[in-house]
């Protein structure tokens, strides 16, 4: 099981950041059942135009290979979401199972997304698309958009990110030169993928499990969940080609050393200064952090510990990325730790002064009881009504994940 990660600018989730300084509300929206409505929810999820959240589940569904889901919010407050499969997953040879990676919404509302397996004879995973109904009521239409052939490139932990072209730009956990690659498909008929990068396990860092974002001037930024001279992960740059048909420059920008601060499996988060924010999950022996990378006068990247979880009570293995509010504020869950080591939701409040310690308070402790979920996998989300959205990866009245709300 892998983690996935909300990655976001500060600027494009102003509007929907919560207000601060209010008590919480918790409520577990939805309860996967594991049979046709699907099963393990471990990606972040995404908000369409209407409040209507989305993601997938790596299990269940009417082949038992996953789905794509939509939450529906109620016309009145407080009232039932409404779940809709909008598609399962049927496996090879012609199609993907096992989506971990999170959606993307595109211009016209379809979903691209990843399967770590299937597609091919090779079964490396896919790249796929989601098309709405053109009438109501009608059912969501896939097209695979490209088949990963192993052992060139597969396994799509990650999600796909677009530039204004429409085109896709991901990575795979292992490939290439087996640090795993980054790659590009182009809209064309059949899509065109392009590996743009193959990662180099002690140069550049190995097994990228995490969403790409996007910097200044079409710069991507990535993470590699281990590799580097310590081989701990590390925080990558690619930069475009400054000719067409040249070649992206990769400048690693942070090796992590450990032991706590080792392993990041979640996307970076780009400040409105251009500094870098992120978790590392500590493996499996240690409790993770947050941190933040600033670029310095030289061009050389330092890093800050904004908060290193310090016993189980505190949070274990952040897998997921952090999500802004408006103040700066910065919010996430961990997997473990807690009051029942069943995870939590965490907030992390800036100083009030330069060179000041981060505030950390525990939002939420789940417990696994009274249908509420378990192990918090993919990470939150703003959305309907200023609420933080996410899933567990297990709990619920059948104990095979949830959706739910903190507001």
């Amino acid at each position: 099981m892998k983690a996935r990660g909300v990655c976001s600018l500060f600027l494009l989730v102003a509007g929907l950041a919560a207000q601060t300084g209010l008590s919480q509300t918790f409520t577990t929206l939805y309860s996967f059942e594991g049979g046709n409505d699907g099963a393990q929810p471990q990606a972040g999820l995404v908000v369409g135009q209407d409040g209507s959240i989305y993601s997938t589940t790596v299990s269940g569904g009417a082949f038992g290979m996953g789905t794509v889901f939509q939450l529906t919010p109620p016309a009145t407050e407080g009232a039932a979401w409404t779940e809709t499969v909008l598609y399962s997953f049927q496996g090879p040879p012609g199609d993907g199972n096992t989506p971990y990676g999170m959606l993307l919404i595109g211009a016209n509302g379809d979903l691209y997304g990843t399967t770590t397996g299937g597609g091919g004879a090779k079964q490396g995973g896919i790249v796929f698309q989601l098309s709405p109904p053109q009438t109501a009521g009608g059912a969501w239409s896939e097209t695979v958009l490209h088949n990963f052939p192993q052992p060139a490139a597969f396994l799509l932990y990650a999600g796909v990110i677009a530039d204004a072209n429409g085109t896709l730009y991901g990575d795979t956990f292992f490939g290439g030169v087996n640090g795993g690659t980054v790659f590009t498909l182009s809209p064309a008929t059949p899509w065109i993928e392009n590996t743009i990068y193959e990662l180099h396990p002690e140069a550049d860092g190995a097994q990228p499990q995490a969403n790409l974002a996007w910097g200044p001037s079409g710069v991507l930024y990535g993470t590699a969940s281990i590799g580097g001279k310590p081989r701990m992960g590390t925080v990558f740059e690619l930069a475009p080609p400054q000719s067409k048909g040249g070649s992206w420059t990769e400048t690693t920008l942070h090796e992590f050393t450990g032991p706590s601060d080792a392993v990041p499996t979640a996307p970076v988060l780009v400040g409105a200064s251009g500094q870098l924010y992120g978790t590392t999950s500590g493996g499996n022996s240690t409790h993770g952090t947050v941190f933040e990378l600033t670029r310095q006068a030289d061009g050389t990247w330092s890093e800050t510990i904004l908060h290193n979880f310090a016993d189980r009570l505190d949070g274990v293995n952040p897998y997921a990325g952090l999500v802004p509010d408006s103040s700066g504020a910065l919010y996430g869950v961990t997997y473990l730790g807690g009051a029942a080591n069943r995870g939590t939701v965490f907030k992390l409040t800036p100083p009030g002064s330069v060179g000041g310690t981060w505030a950390k308070t525990t939002l939420h402790n789940f417990t696994g009881r009274n249908g509420q979920g378990s192990y918090p996998y993919g990470g939150l989300v703003f959305g309907y009504r200023g609420a933080l959205y996410g899933t567990t990866d297990a709990g619920g009245a059948s104990g095979n994940g949830t959706v739910f709300a903190l507001k």
